[in-house]
């Protein structure tokens, strides 16, 4: 019963930081809905593993350095890849500003040495769906016949970079009025960063006005309205599942879709395909004029990123 009991305490302290710190950013401001249930989904589990781990904790704030190494140590042995441990310790980080302990969380390294830790941001494999052998419309076509909305979502990423969530929670009403040169992507965006969208083929207006025909409402999403957004993101991945478009099943996710506008943007830009694609020599002004380009459309602030889908530059 004691322990019990403090468990419940243990939680209920978790769930009152949560509360009052869950939705702020550390540089102000507040973070998405998505975010908030990451922070809660990890923390939770973290507490909830030290309990099982044998340690006592009756409230939240009693976390220490040596919590936190044995959550890593139980990482590492269940064999998680390193940015699945960094993204669970950059949470930690975060909640341990929360509760008065800036600078207890270390760098994943410091916990598990840092070539276990170590990650490159290079991509030396073309991941999009054409590498792999599929024709990307006759798949999405596929899509449809099961979902048309989750059909057009992915229509959305193939022809405007979006990712996942972004096509999830789409208003075209909102974004994009036909005859328009741009559109505005906001909702779901990462960091709440918004971001503007050039439409220069036919097929991109074919797609909006697609989207708009599944938007019945000015404030309306491409998502089925009986859905709400936790729903809609599941019936999303269970889609993707069932139609093989995933790492698993299929050696491709919905994410291909992004790595292969990138190619075909850099392509466009510099006249040469992408180093992940084996093209020959740019200038190296030019290179950086279409990482740019090709990184704002990827809703990235940072050059550098973009090598994560095109490869290095060359």
């Amino acid at each position: 019963m004691q322990n019990r009991s403090n468990t419940h305490g243990l939680l209920a302290s978790l769930a009152s930081v949560l509360r009052e710190h869950g939705g702020s950013r550390s540089t102000g401001g507040t973070v998405s809905h998505r975010t908030r249930e990451k922070r809660a989904t990890v923390l939770f589990a973290a507490y909830k593993d030290l309990r099982q781990m044998g340690f006592n904790l009756k409230s939240c704030t009693q976390l220490g350095g040596r919590h936190i190494t044995a959550l890593c140590e139980k990482w590492d042995r269940e064999k998680l890849a390193a940015a699945t441990i960094a993204s669970r310790l950059s949470v930690i980080r975060v909640f341990s500003g929360w509760i008065s302990k800036p600078g207890l969380c270390r760098s994943a390294a410091f916990y598990l040495g840092s070539d276990r830790t170590r990650r490159s941001t290079i991509n030396r494999v073309d991941k999009s769906w054409s590498a792999h052998g599929i024709d990307v419309m006759e798949k999405i076509a596929e899509v449809k016949r099961i979902d048309p909305r989750v059909g057009l979502m992915l229509d959305l990423q193939r022809c405007f970079s979006m990712r996942p969530g972004e096509s999830i929670q789409y208003h075209p009403n909102l974004s994009y009025s036909t005859g328009a040169h741009v559109i505005a992507i906001r909702w779901g965006t990462k960091g709440g960063r918004e971001r503007f969208e050039t439409i220069s083929t036919a097929d991109q207006r074919r797609v909006l006005e697609e989207a708009k025909g599944f938007a019945l409402g000015l404030n309306a999403t491409v998502s089925d309205p009986s859905l709400s957004l936790k729903a809609a993101r599941n019936h999303y991945w269970r889609v993707m599942a069932q139609c093989g478009i995933t790492k698993k099943a299929g050696n491709i996710t919905s994410y291909g879709l992004r790595h292969s506008r990138s190619s075909d943007l850099y392509r466009e830009i510099t006249g040469q395909d992408s180093p992940v694609r084996g093209g020959g020599q740019v200038a190296p002004d030019l290179d950086e004029h279409a990482r740019r380009i090709i990184g704002s459309g990827l809703g990235h602030s940072r050059v550098n990123i973009v090598a994560a889908y095109i490869g290095k530059k060359s």
